[in-house]
């Protein structure tokens, strides 16, 4: 069974055959649940944190569109801990990412439909250094009769 979020109603309706000729049928209609069930998502964010200026936990609703994200707070830190509890409305999640090099691409987005209820989804974010750039300062002096001593 799948189930949508609140601001959506799914009939269930169940269809019996008469057992008499005129070939009319006993119909019955119910509204079930129309929300997710609470999922626990734990993320731990460790390594090089230095140059992210955000990370977000965006909740997705059933078209997978993100509707409201959680700002994780990385500055100063070398190791972060959080733990979210999903929205009912939420049928998943995905992380961004800002650095000061730019954004990095959304990781790929994690759905629960009905799957997996009572667990955990424990995400274990590791930053590393993939390329490095040269900044370089340049400086020059003009000497006569002595030999270049650096730095200057």
């Amino acid at each position: 069974m799948h189930v949508i979020p609140k601001n959506h109603t799914i009939i269930k309706h169940i269809e019996k055959n008469s057992t008499n000729d005129n070939q009319f049928a006993n119909t019955s209609t119910a509204v079930i649940n129309s929300s997710y069930p609470i999922h626990k998502v734990l993320m731990v964010a460790h390594g090089w944190l230095f140059p992210i200026e955000h990370l977000r936990l965006h909740w997705v609703d059933w078209t997978q569109k993100s509707k409201w994200y959680e700002e994780i707070y990385v500055q100063g830190g070398a190791w972060v801990t959080k733990n979210l509890t999903s929205p009912s409305w939420a049928a998943g999640y995905y992380f961004e990412i800002k650095t000061d090099y730019g954004n990095s691409p959304q990781l790929f987005t994690t759905l629960w439909w009905d799957g997996w209820v009572g667990g955990i989804y424990c995400n274990d974010l590791h930053f590393h250094t993939k390329g490095i750039y040269y900044k370089i300062n340049f400086e020059y002096k003009i000497i006569w009769n002595e030999e270049c001593k650096f730095p200057h």
